[in-house]
């Protein structure tokens, strides 16, 4: 009787259209829909934090990004800010110095207006003097005429003219010492040549202006100032065009002024060139007592 039951549930257990099978597999079925289902959500919820994510992510790299832009676009209007005011500075810069630089040229124009005129005026005022004869003035106003600024043609014609006026002093002042020579007045004379040659040191008749004032300082007693006078007419040739005992004054200088070395060298060579002269004899007696006095 058990046998024929158990028989029976297991023939029950395998026929179709079972309420209890069905119901277990809707069952399975259900629970594997549902696990699909959580996996489901939860990959869509994955899914879903990783949009996020990303999505969070673009928008901040489009804010890195846009101030970034920004800060590129501000640093490049900075620069070209700088560049602009470094070139107003360089621009405002050249313009104070071109204005500095006409400033001083105008300065410079202005200064040598002036020194023109200056040396206008004074110039007419020395070519004044020079028409009235004044001489003297002319000669001792030049100096500081000619350092004026004068034209080039005023120049030459002042220098000229001055110059003219100087030898035309100098020359009234040497024949005047010739007169005063002359008459034996020998203070008078040294005075006037002394000043012929301050105002003319190289005249045309310079061997007789130095031979006479030379001798005019001997006869004064002045042996240094007649050796250096007579020295110097010597070398301007006055042996040759004025007198030849130009050599035994210059000795007979020295020889009074204690220079005995020299003295009885300028007698020897006086001697030499003048044989035939009147103080020839004198000469050799002198040289023959210093040479005896060692």
């Amino acid at each position: 009787m058990a046998e024929s039951d158990d028989r029976e549930m297991r023939v029950d257990a395998v026929l179709p259209g079972d309420p209890r099978r069905e119901l277990a597999e809707i069952r399975a079925l259900a629970i594997k829909t549902n696990n699909l289902a959580s996996t489901l959500n939860a990959e869509v919820k994955a899914i879903t934090r990783r949009l996020d994510l990303r999505e969070r992510l673009l928008t901040l790299n489009s804010a890195v990004a846009y101030v970034l832009f920004v800060a590129v676009l501000a640093g490049g209007f900075y620069i070209a800010h700088r560049l602009r005011v470094e070139r107003s500075d360089l621009e405002k810069d050249g313009a104070l110095r071109e204005a500095a630089a006409v400033r001083e040229e105008l300065g410079q124009i202005r200064k040598r207006d002036e020194e023109r005129r200056r040396g206008e005026e004074k110039a007419y005022e020395l070519y004044q003097l020079l028409r009235g004869g004044k001489a003297r003035e002319s000669v001792a106003r030049y100096p500081d005429v000619s350092r004026e600024r004068l034209s080039r043609t005023e120049a030459d014609v002042l220098r000229d003219a001055v110059a003219r006026g100087r030898q035309d002093l100098a020359y009234s002042a040497f024949d005047a010492g010739r007169q005063a020579y002359a008459a034996g007045q020998w203070k008078r004379a040294a005075q006037d040549f002394k000043r012929a040659v301050e105002i003319e040191a190289a005249p045309p008749h310079a061997a007789q202006l130095y031979y006479l004032y030379g001798i005019s300082l001997y006869k004064l007693g002045d042996y240094l100032g007649a050796t250096a006078e007579l020295e110097r007419a010597i070398e301007k040739g006055a042996e040759r065009t004025v007198q030849n005992d130009a050599g035994f004054y210059l000795a007979a200088a020295l020889d009074q002024a204690k220079k005995r070395d020299r003295a009885k060298a300028e007698y020897r060579k006086f001697m030499e060139r003048h044989p035939q002269s009147k103080f020839f004899g004198t000469a050799r007696r002198r040289l023959t007592e210093l040479e005896a006095a060692k």
